[in-house]
């Protein structure tokens, strides 16, 4: 999967996948064309997030 250097902001994403286990989050990850560069977050926030 191609990588970007999109940087978007948080209002620019309107859809979510939440994945529950490592291999599901693998699956969604494959279905993106491209990943887009991280947004902050929260430093008390644990999730795991990949944005495309």
């Amino acid at each position: 999967m191609p990588s970007s250097t999109k940087r978007l902001q948080h209002k620019d994403y309107t859809i979510a996948w939440i994945c529950a286990q490592p291999l599901e989050a693998t699956a969604a990850e494959a279905m993106l064309d491209e990943t887009h560069l991280d947004l902050p977050i929260n430093p008390q926030d644990e999730n795991t997030y990949i944005l495309g």
